[in-house]
């Protein structure tokens, strides 16, 4: 099967190959979820990229917090993927269950400038990623 590159996490086929992502938007969300969640240091000869949302987990949650997230998430962006536009980002708990105040939530509306697609990457529940 052909395909653009590897899907992750990597699963094996029954061929010895790997499963891999079929369109140019499916591996730019993986990519672009891939930069969110690094954390900077993590990638060997790169020591810049990643946004590193897991460092915030225990951070007291406040707009502060979410704007320096926000903030990092831009940059991180425009350094490493300048042909997204995001186009809408929410960074909080979720809001319709009040019992769960605890999590992190991240909802990234972007643009695929090149291929005129807009899609949306949800990253819930971040404490247990």
């Amino acid at each position: 099967m052909r395909g653009i590159g590897p899907k992750l996490p990597l699963n094996q086929m029954i061929d010895g190959g790997f499963d891999l992502t079929k369109t140019i938007a499916e591996n730019v969300q993986q990519n672009l979820k891939n930069l969110v969640l690094t954390s900077p240091g993590e990638r060997i000869m790169n020591p810049d990229f990643g946004v590193g949302l897991k460092n915030y987990l225990f951070e007291n949650a406040h707009q502060g917090v979410y704007d320096t997230i926000s903030s990092r998430l831009h940059s991180q962006v425009q350094a490493y993927m300048p042909f997204l536009d995001i186009e809408d980002l929410y960074i909080g708990p979720n809001d319709n269950d009040k019992f769960d105040q605890n999590t992190l939530n991240v909802i990234i509306t972007y643009k695929i400038e090149p291929i005129d697609v807009v899609d949306i990457l949800t990253i819930t529940n971040i404490d247990t990623i």
